[in-house]
Protein backbone atom coordinates (compact mmCIF):
# COMPACT_ATOMS: atom_id res chain seq x y z
CA UNK A 1 0.00 0.00 0.00
CA UNK A 2 1.14 3.58 -0.63
CA UNK A 3 2.58 5.71 2.15
CA UNK A 4 -0.34 7.55 3.79
CA UNK A 5 1.43 10.87 4.36
CA UNK A 6 1.38 14.27 2.66
CA UNK A 7 4.73 14.01 0.91
CA UNK A 8 4.75 17.71 0.04
CA UNK A 9 5.06 18.71 3.71
CA UNK A 10 8.04 18.53 6.06
CA UNK A 11 7.54 16.86 9.45
CA UNK A 12 8.42 19.73 11.75
CA UNK A 13 5.90 19.70 14.59
CA UNK A 14 5.50 16.81 17.00
CA UNK A 15 2.13 15.82 15.54
CA UNK A 16 3.61 15.78 12.03
CA UNK A 17 6.48 13.57 13.17
CA UNK A 18 4.03 11.21 14.86
CA UNK A 19 1.94 11.16 11.68
CA UNK A 20 5.02 10.20 9.64
CA UNK A 21 5.91 7.38 12.05
CA UNK A 22 2.31 6.13 11.94
CA UNK A 23 2.36 6.22 8.14
CA UNK A 24 5.51 4.05 8.09
CA UNK A 25 3.96 1.61 10.54
CA UNK A 26 0.94 1.26 8.22
CA UNK A 27 2.97 1.22 4.99
CA UNK A 28 4.12 -1.65 2.84
CA UNK A 29 7.64 -3.02 2.72
CA UNK A 30 8.22 -1.50 -0.74
CA UNK A 31 7.15 2.03 0.23
CA UNK A 32 10.62 3.26 1.25
CA UNK A 33 11.31 6.31 -0.92
CA UNK A 34 14.16 8.66 -1.71
CA UNK A 35 13.45 11.02 1.18
CA UNK A 36 12.61 8.38 3.79
CA UNK A 37 14.43 5.39 5.30
CA UNK A 38 13.57 3.23 8.27
CA UNK A 39 15.31 0.69 10.46
CA UNK A 40 13.28 -1.74 12.55
CA UNK A 41 15.84 -1.73 15.35
CA UNK A 42 19.37 -0.60 16.11
CA UNK A 43 21.30 -1.31 19.28
CA UNK A 44 22.46 2.14 20.31
CA UNK A 45 25.19 0.68 22.47
CA UNK A 46 27.09 -0.54 19.38
CA UNK A 47 29.39 1.44 17.07
CA UNK A 48 27.80 -0.22 14.04
CA UNK A 49 24.46 1.45 14.80
CA UNK A 50 25.94 4.96 14.76
CA UNK A 51 27.83 4.21 11.54
CA UNK A 52 24.51 3.06 10.01
CA UNK A 53 22.79 6.29 11.08
CA UNK A 54 25.68 8.44 9.82
CA UNK A 55 25.68 6.63 6.46
CA UNK A 56 21.97 7.40 5.99
CA UNK A 57 22.46 11.04 6.98
CA UNK A 58 25.29 11.45 4.46
CA UNK A 59 23.16 9.90 1.74
CA UNK A 60 20.34 12.39 2.36
CA UNK A 61 22.78 15.32 2.67
CA UNK A 62 24.43 14.50 -0.67
CA UNK A 63 21.23 14.71 -2.71
CA UNK A 64 20.82 17.25 -5.49
CA UNK A 65 18.72 20.23 -4.30
CA UNK A 66 16.30 20.28 -7.24
CA UNK A 67 15.43 16.61 -6.74
CA UNK A 68 15.26 16.85 -2.96
CA UNK A 69 12.72 19.68 -3.13
CA UNK A 70 10.20 17.44 -4.86
CA UNK A 71 9.27 15.82 -1.53
CA UNK A 72 8.94 16.88 2.11
CA UNK A 73 10.18 20.40 1.29
CA UNK A 74 13.66 18.97 0.72
CA UNK A 75 14.03 17.21 4.08
CA UNK A 76 15.22 13.62 4.47
CA UNK A 77 14.13 11.35 7.34
CA UNK A 78 15.63 8.30 9.00
CA UNK A 79 13.36 6.46 11.45
CA UNK A 80 14.86 3.96 13.89
CA UNK A 81 12.57 1.63 15.85
CA UNK A 82 9.69 1.28 13.42
CA UNK A 83 8.94 -0.54 10.19
CA UNK A 84 5.74 -1.58 8.38
CA UNK A 85 3.64 -3.56 10.83
CA UNK A 86 6.16 -3.48 13.69
CA UNK A 87 7.34 -0.86 16.20
CA UNK A 88 10.01 -2.09 18.62
CA UNK A 89 11.17 1.41 19.47
CA UNK A 90 14.61 2.24 20.85
CA UNK A 91 16.26 2.13 24.23
CA UNK A 92 16.57 5.35 26.15
CA UNK A 93 19.70 7.32 25.25
CA UNK A 94 21.04 10.64 26.46
CA UNK A 95 20.87 13.30 23.73
CA UNK A 96 24.42 14.50 24.49
CA UNK A 97 25.73 10.97 24.11
CA UNK A 98 23.78 10.57 20.87
CA UNK A 99 25.29 13.71 19.34
CA UNK A 100 28.81 12.81 20.53
CA UNK A 101 28.77 9.38 18.93
CA UNK A 102 27.31 10.67 15.65
CA UNK A 103 29.82 13.53 15.60
CA UNK A 104 32.66 11.02 15.29
CA UNK A 105 31.34 10.02 11.83
CA UNK A 106 29.72 13.26 10.68
CA UNK A 107 32.09 15.91 12.00
CA UNK A 108 31.54 18.97 14.15
CA UNK A 109 28.93 20.47 11.80
CA UNK A 110 26.42 17.73 12.64
CA UNK A 111 23.97 20.37 13.87
CA UNK A 112 23.81 21.89 10.39
CA UNK A 113 23.33 18.49 8.76
CA UNK A 114 20.62 16.91 10.88
CA UNK A 115 18.46 17.07 14.00
CA UNK A 116 17.97 13.72 15.81
CA UNK A 117 15.00 13.58 18.20
CA UNK A 118 13.25 10.84 20.14
CA UNK A 119 9.52 10.87 19.33
CA UNK A 120 6.98 9.12 21.60
CA UNK A 121 4.08 7.66 19.65
CA UNK A 122 1.17 5.33 20.35
CA UNK A 123 0.58 2.90 17.49
CA UNK A 124 -2.12 0.93 19.25
CA UNK A 125 -0.02 -1.03 21.76
CA UNK A 126 1.06 1.74 24.11
CA UNK A 127 3.74 4.40 23.80
CA UNK A 128 7.03 3.57 22.07
CA UNK A 129 10.02 5.83 21.48
CA UNK A 130 11.20 6.17 17.88
CA UNK A 131 14.39 7.93 16.87
CA UNK A 132 13.66 10.41 14.06
CA UNK A 133 16.68 11.97 12.33
CA UNK A 134 15.68 15.00 10.27
CA UNK A 135 18.30 15.80 7.62
CA UNK A 136 18.24 19.42 6.42
CA UNK A 137 17.44 20.14 2.74
CA UNK A 138 20.59 20.25 0.58
CA UNK A 139 21.47 23.60 -1.00
CA UNK A 140 23.38 24.69 -4.08
CA UNK A 141 26.91 25.50 -2.94
CA UNK A 142 26.98 22.78 -0.28
CA UNK A 143 30.29 20.88 -0.06
CA UNK A 144 30.50 17.14 -0.60
CA UNK A 145 29.72 15.54 2.76
CA UNK A 146 32.10 12.68 3.58
CA UNK A 147 32.49 10.09 6.30
CA UNK A 148 34.81 11.55 8.95
CA UNK A 149 35.82 8.26 10.55
CA UNK A 150 36.25 4.85 8.96
CA UNK A 151 34.38 1.76 10.01
CA UNK A 152 35.71 -1.75 9.23
CA UNK A 153 36.24 -1.87 5.46
CA UNK A 154 34.79 1.60 4.83
CA UNK A 155 37.59 4.15 4.96
CA UNK A 156 37.28 7.73 6.12
CA UNK A 157 36.31 10.25 3.39
CA UNK A 158 33.90 7.75 1.83
CA UNK A 159 30.97 9.42 0.04
CA UNK A 160 27.43 8.05 0.20
CA UNK A 161 24.41 9.07 -1.90
CA UNK A 162 20.71 8.31 -1.84
CA UNK A 163 19.50 6.37 -4.87
CA UNK A 164 16.06 4.81 -5.44
CA UNK A 165 15.29 4.35 -1.76
CA UNK A 166 18.76 2.98 -0.95
CA UNK A 167 21.97 4.54 0.42
CA UNK A 168 25.01 3.52 -1.62
CA UNK A 169 28.63 4.49 -2.30
CA UNK A 170 28.95 7.36 -4.76
CA UNK A 171 29.82 6.54 -8.36
CA UNK A 172 32.11 8.75 -10.51
CA UNK A 173 28.98 10.30 -12.04
CA UNK A 174 27.65 11.05 -8.56
CA UNK A 175 30.94 12.76 -7.71
CA UNK A 176 30.64 14.91 -10.83
CA UNK A 177 27.13 15.97 -9.82
CA UNK A 178 28.23 16.78 -6.27
CA UNK A 179 31.18 18.79 -7.57
CA UNK A 180 28.78 20.74 -9.77
CA UNK A 181 26.52 21.31 -6.75
CA UNK A 182 29.46 22.72 -4.80
CA UNK A 183 30.40 25.06 -7.68
CA UNK A 184 26.85 26.37 -8.06
CA UNK A 185 26.94 28.53 -4.99
CA UNK A 186 23.80 30.65 -4.93
CA UNK A 187 24.49 34.15 -6.17
CA UNK A 188 23.03 36.86 -4.02
CA UNK A 189 20.21 38.51 -5.94
CA UNK A 190 19.16 41.86 -4.48
CA UNK A 191 16.06 43.72 -5.60
CA UNK A 192 13.96 46.69 -4.60
CA UNK A 193 10.22 46.90 -5.23
CA UNK A 194 8.42 50.24 -5.23
CA UNK A 195 4.97 51.49 -6.17
CA UNK A 196 5.11 53.27 -9.51
CA UNK A 197 1.51 54.54 -9.53
CA UNK A 198 -1.95 53.90 -8.15
CA UNK A 199 -1.67 54.92 -4.49
CA UNK A 200 -3.42 55.82 -2.35
CA UNK A 201 -5.78 52.95 -3.12
CA UNK A 202 -9.36 54.17 -3.41
CA UNK A 203 -11.71 52.18 -1.14
CA UNK A 204 -15.23 51.42 -2.32
CA UNK A 205 -18.18 51.40 0.08
CA UNK A 206 -19.91 48.13 -0.72
CA UNK A 207 -21.68 47.67 2.61
CA UNK A 208 -25.39 46.80 2.94
CA UNK A 209 -26.40 50.44 3.48
CA UNK A 210 -24.47 51.57 0.40
CA UNK A 211 -26.08 48.89 -1.73
CA UNK A 212 -29.58 49.66 -0.50
CA UNK A 213 -28.98 53.37 -1.05
CA UNK A 214 -28.07 52.83 -4.72
CA UNK A 215 -30.95 50.39 -5.25
CA UNK A 216 -33.35 52.94 -3.74
CA UNK A 217 -31.98 55.58 -6.11
CA UNK A 218 -32.47 53.27 -9.09
CA UNK A 219 -36.01 52.52 -7.94
CA UNK A 220 -36.76 56.26 -7.64
CA UNK A 221 -35.42 56.89 -11.13
CA UNK A 222 -37.74 54.24 -12.54
CA UNK A 223 -40.72 55.54 -10.54
CA UNK A 224 -40.18 59.10 -11.77
CA UNK A 225 -42.14 58.43 -14.95
CA UNK A 226 -45.21 57.60 -12.87
CA UNK A 227 -45.34 61.24 -11.80
CA UNK A 228 -44.78 62.75 -15.27
CA UNK A 229 -48.06 62.18 -17.16
CA UNK A 230 -48.13 62.83 -20.90
CA UNK A 231 -51.21 64.30 -22.60
CA UNK A 232 -53.39 61.70 -24.33
CA UNK A 233 -52.90 61.39 -28.06
CA UNK A 234 -56.44 62.61 -28.83
CA UNK A 235 -55.83 65.89 -26.91
CA UNK A 236 -52.69 66.56 -28.87
CA UNK A 237 -54.52 65.80 -32.10
CA UNK A 238 -57.34 68.20 -31.28
CA UNK A 239 -54.85 70.90 -30.46
CA UNK A 240 -53.18 70.40 -33.81
CA UNK A 241 -56.26 70.93 -36.05
CA UNK A 242 -57.97 74.17 -37.01
CA UNK A 243 -61.36 72.49 -37.45
CA UNK A 244 -64.00 73.39 -34.92
CA UNK A 245 -65.69 70.07 -35.32
CA UNK A 246 -64.81 67.53 -32.59
CA UNK A 247 -65.98 64.71 -34.82
CA UNK A 248 -63.58 65.67 -37.58
CA UNK A 249 -60.76 66.01 -35.03
CA UNK A 250 -61.48 62.55 -33.66
CA UNK A 251 -61.46 61.06 -37.15
CA UNK A 252 -58.18 62.78 -38.01
CA UNK A 253 -56.55 61.59 -34.75
CA UNK A 254 -57.66 58.02 -35.36
CA UNK A 255 -56.35 58.11 -38.93
CA UNK A 256 -53.03 59.54 -37.75
CA UNK A 257 -52.70 56.86 -35.04
CA UNK A 258 -53.47 54.06 -37.44
CA UNK A 259 -51.15 55.38 -40.15
CA UNK A 260 -48.22 55.99 -37.79
CA UNK A 261 -48.80 52.93 -35.61
CA UNK A 262 -48.89 54.97 -32.41
CA UNK A 263 -50.55 53.42 -29.36
CA UNK A 264 -50.60 54.18 -25.71
CA UNK A 265 -48.41 52.20 -23.25
CA UNK A 266 -50.16 48.83 -22.96
CA UNK A 267 -48.78 48.30 -19.43
CA UNK A 268 -50.91 49.07 -16.43
CA UNK A 269 -49.44 50.93 -13.48
CA UNK A 270 -49.23 47.72 -11.44
CA UNK A 271 -47.52 45.89 -14.30
CA UNK A 272 -44.96 48.66 -14.57
CA UNK A 273 -44.29 48.52 -10.81
CA UNK A 274 -43.74 44.75 -11.06
CA UNK A 275 -41.29 45.33 -13.93
CA UNK A 276 -39.39 47.85 -11.82
CA UNK A 277 -39.24 45.47 -8.85
CA UNK A 278 -37.87 42.70 -11.07
CA UNK A 279 -35.30 45.08 -12.56
CA UNK A 280 -34.05 46.19 -9.13
CA UNK A 281 -33.81 42.56 -7.97
CA UNK A 282 -31.66 41.74 -11.01
CA UNK A 283 -29.45 44.74 -10.30
CA UNK A 284 -28.95 43.55 -6.73
CA UNK A 285 -27.80 40.14 -7.99
CA UNK A 286 -25.42 41.76 -10.46
CA UNK A 287 -23.99 44.23 -7.92
CA UNK A 288 -20.63 42.45 -7.20
CA UNK A 289 -19.95 42.02 -10.92
CA UNK A 290 -21.00 45.61 -11.61
CA UNK A 291 -18.54 46.88 -8.98
CA UNK A 292 -15.72 44.99 -10.69
CA UNK A 293 -16.71 46.24 -14.14
CA UNK A 294 -17.02 49.87 -13.08
CA UNK A 295 -13.87 49.78 -10.93
CA UNK A 296 -11.87 48.35 -13.84
CA UNK A 297 -12.78 51.48 -15.81
CA UNK A 298 -12.98 54.12 -13.09
CA UNK A 299 -10.31 53.41 -10.46
CA UNK A 300 -6.65 54.32 -10.92
CA UNK A 301 -4.59 51.17 -11.57
CA UNK A 302 -1.65 50.05 -9.46
CA UNK A 303 1.76 49.49 -11.05
CA UNK A 304 5.03 48.28 -9.51
CA UNK A 305 8.67 48.85 -10.38
CA UNK A 306 11.23 46.12 -9.65
CA UNK A 307 14.87 47.26 -9.72
CA UNK A 308 17.79 44.84 -10.11
CA UNK A 309 20.45 46.06 -7.66
CA UNK A 310 23.11 43.57 -8.75
CA UNK A 311 25.33 42.84 -11.76
CA UNK A 312 23.37 39.65 -12.49
CA UNK A 313 21.01 39.10 -15.39
CA UNK A 314 17.54 37.99 -14.30
CA UNK A 315 15.71 35.92 -16.91
CA UNK A 316 11.93 35.42 -16.99
CA UNK A 317 11.48 37.29 -13.74
CA UNK A 318 8.08 37.57 -12.13
CA UNK A 319 6.80 39.17 -8.95
CA UNK A 320 3.97 37.79 -6.86
CA UNK A 321 2.13 40.35 -4.75
CA UNK A 322 -0.13 39.28 -1.88
CA UNK A 323 -2.55 41.89 -0.51
CA UNK A 324 -4.47 40.78 2.61
CA UNK A 325 -7.90 41.85 3.74
CA UNK A 326 -11.18 42.50 1.94
CA UNK A 327 -9.44 43.12 -1.37
CA UNK A 328 -9.80 41.88 -4.93
CA UNK A 329 -8.06 42.75 -8.16
CA UNK A 330 -9.27 43.13 -11.75
CA UNK A 331 -7.64 43.96 -15.04
CA UNK A 332 -8.10 47.62 -16.02
CA UNK A 333 -10.35 48.31 -19.00
CA UNK A 334 -11.28 51.18 -21.28
CA UNK A 335 -14.98 51.73 -21.79
CA UNK A 336 -15.82 51.37 -25.46
CA UNK A 337 -18.66 52.85 -27.47
CA UNK A 338 -22.10 51.33 -26.87
CA UNK A 339 -20.79 49.54 -23.76
CA UNK A 340 -22.43 49.75 -20.36
CA UNK A 341 -20.21 50.93 -17.55
CA UNK A 342 -21.70 48.51 -15.06
CA UNK A 343 -23.36 45.80 -17.12
CA UNK A 344 -26.61 46.20 -15.21
CA UNK A 345 -29.73 45.12 -17.13
CA UNK A 346 -31.56 47.97 -18.87
CA UNK A 347 -34.40 49.45 -16.80
CA UNK A 348 -37.99 49.18 -18.05
CA UNK A 349 -39.03 51.83 -20.54
CA UNK A 350 -40.60 54.81 -18.69
CA UNK A 351 -44.23 54.41 -17.90
CA UNK A 352 -46.37 55.96 -20.62
CA UNK A 353 -43.97 55.16 -23.46
CA UNK A 354 -46.08 54.34 -26.55
CA UNK A 355 -45.39 51.27 -28.61
CA UNK A 356 -45.46 50.84 -32.36
CA UNK A 357 -48.18 48.60 -33.80
CA UNK A 358 -46.78 48.69 -37.31
CA UNK A 359 -43.14 47.98 -36.37
CA UNK A 360 -43.16 45.66 -33.36
CA UNK A 361 -39.43 44.84 -33.56
CA UNK A 362 -36.72 45.53 -31.02
CA UNK A 363 -34.74 48.70 -31.48
CA UNK A 364 -31.46 47.10 -30.43
CA UNK A 365 -29.15 46.05 -33.24
CA UNK A 366 -27.26 42.77 -33.02
CA UNK A 367 -23.60 43.46 -32.27
CA UNK A 368 -22.44 41.36 -35.18
CA UNK A 369 -24.19 43.81 -37.52
CA UNK A 370 -22.55 46.90 -36.01
CA UNK A 371 -19.41 48.10 -37.84
CA UNK A 372 -16.22 47.25 -36.00
CA UNK A 373 -15.40 50.90 -35.42
CA UNK A 374 -18.48 51.41 -33.26
CA UNK A 375 -17.76 48.75 -30.68
CA UNK A 376 -14.60 47.83 -28.84
CA UNK A 377 -12.42 45.18 -30.38
CA UNK A 378 -11.21 42.23 -28.34
CA UNK A 379 -8.03 43.08 -26.44
CA UNK A 380 -4.83 41.89 -28.05
CA UNK A 381 -2.91 39.07 -26.37
CA UNK A 382 -0.53 40.49 -23.76
CA UNK A 383 2.36 38.17 -22.78
CA UNK A 384 2.91 40.11 -19.54
CA UNK A 385 -0.75 40.22 -18.47
CA UNK A 386 -0.91 39.71 -14.68
CA UNK A 387 -2.54 36.60 -13.26
CA UNK A 388 -5.11 37.21 -10.52
CA UNK A 389 -6.19 34.87 -7.71
CA UNK A 390 -9.02 36.43 -5.67
CA UNK A 391 -10.44 34.81 -2.58
CA UNK A 392 -11.05 37.08 0.38
CA UNK A 393 -7.62 38.59 -0.22
CA UNK A 394 -5.82 38.73 -3.54
CA UNK A 395 -2.61 37.38 -5.02
CA UNK A 396 -1.37 38.95 -8.25
CA UNK A 397 1.47 37.51 -10.31
CA UNK A 398 3.14 40.04 -12.61
CA UNK A 399 5.44 38.65 -15.34
CA UNK A 400 8.38 41.06 -15.75
CA UNK A 401 10.50 39.42 -18.44
CA UNK A 402 14.26 39.99 -18.55
CA UNK A 403 15.82 42.47 -16.11
CA UNK A 404 19.35 43.53 -16.97
CA UNK A 405 21.96 44.37 -14.32
CA UNK A 406 21.27 47.68 -12.55
CA UNK A 407 18.09 48.17 -14.58
CA UNK A 408 14.42 47.95 -13.71
CA UNK A 409 11.19 46.49 -15.05
CA UNK A 410 7.71 47.94 -14.60
CA UNK A 411 4.69 45.74 -14.12
CA UNK A 412 1.50 45.93 -16.11
CA UNK A 413 -1.34 47.89 -14.52
CA UNK A 414 -3.81 46.21 -12.19
CA UNK A 415 -6.86 47.65 -10.44
CA UNK A 416 -7.11 46.87 -6.72
CA UNK A 417 -10.60 47.12 -5.20
CA UNK A 418 -10.48 47.70 -1.45
CA UNK A 419 -13.75 47.34 0.45
CA UNK A 420 -14.39 50.15 2.93
CA UNK A 421 -13.68 50.50 5.76
CA UNK A 422 -10.03 49.57 5.31
CA UNK A 423 -6.85 50.20 7.35
CA UNK A 424 -4.14 52.44 6.00
CA UNK A 425 -1.58 51.42 5.11
CA UNK A 426 -2.17 47.84 4.01
CA UNK A 427 1.01 45.78 4.34
CA UNK A 428 1.42 43.67 1.21
CA UNK A 429 4.12 41.04 0.77
CA UNK A 430 5.97 40.23 -2.43
CA UNK A 431 8.29 37.56 -3.77
CA UNK A 432 10.37 37.60 -6.94
CA UNK A 433 11.72 34.58 -8.80
CA UNK A 434 13.56 34.13 -12.08
CA UNK A 435 14.43 31.14 -14.23
CA UNK A 436 18.23 31.39 -14.09
CA UNK A 437 18.73 31.67 -10.31
CA UNK A 438 17.53 29.19 -7.70
CA UNK A 439 16.42 31.77 -5.17
CA UNK A 440 13.35 33.61 -3.95
CA UNK A 441 13.64 37.27 -2.99
CA UNK A 442 10.95 38.49 -0.62
CA UNK A 443 9.89 41.75 0.93
CA UNK A 444 6.94 43.87 2.01
CA UNK A 445 5.24 46.92 0.57
CA UNK A 446 3.13 49.57 2.30
CA UNK A 447 0.03 50.49 0.26
CA UNK A 448 -1.71 53.61 1.54
CA UNK A 449 -5.51 53.81 1.37
CA UNK A 450 -7.49 57.02 0.85
CA UNK A 451 -9.59 58.23 3.79
CA UNK A 452 -12.85 58.89 1.92
CA UNK A 453 -14.44 55.88 0.20
CA UNK A 454 -16.14 56.02 -3.19
CA UNK A 455 -19.88 55.50 -2.99
CA UNK A 456 -21.63 53.10 -5.33
CA UNK A 457 -23.59 56.04 -6.75
CA UNK A 458 -20.37 57.82 -7.75
CA UNK A 459 -18.81 54.60 -9.02
CA UNK A 460 -21.80 53.70 -11.20
CA UNK A 461 -22.56 57.22 -12.48
CA UNK A 462 -22.12 57.52 -16.23
CA UNK A 463 -19.73 60.45 -16.74
CA UNK A 464 -17.84 61.12 -19.96
CA UNK A 465 -14.10 60.68 -19.54
CA UNK A 466 -13.41 64.28 -20.49
CA UNK A 467 -15.60 65.52 -17.63
CA UNK A 468 -13.88 63.53 -14.87
CA UNK A 469 -11.52 65.21 -12.46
Amino acid sequence: MALDYDQTTAAVRLDQKQALITAVYRAGAADEVGWLEWKSHLDLTERRSFFTIAKAVLGFANRMPNRALRSAEGHGYLLVGVEPGQARGIEEIDSVELYRKLEAYLGSDIGRLCQPTVVPVDLGNGLVNVLLVDVEPPQWGDPIHVLRKGYHDVAAAAVFVRCDGRTERATPEDMDNLSERARRAPQQVRLSTTVLSGVPLQPVDQGPKARQSWLALETARCHASLHSPTPPADVADRAGTSSGSAAIADILAQVRQNSLGLNRDPRSRDQYLRDVTHHVEQCEKEMPRAVRRAAAIRLSPLALRVTNLTDLNLADAEIQLYIPGAVEAVHPRTQTANESLTGFPSPPKPFGTPTSALFPFQTSIPQDLIPGGLIGRAPAYAPFRPDIANGGSTTITFPLGHIRPRRHADSEDIVVIVSAPAPSPITATWSVTCSNHDTVITGSLELTVADAPVSLTDLFEEVPRGDRQ
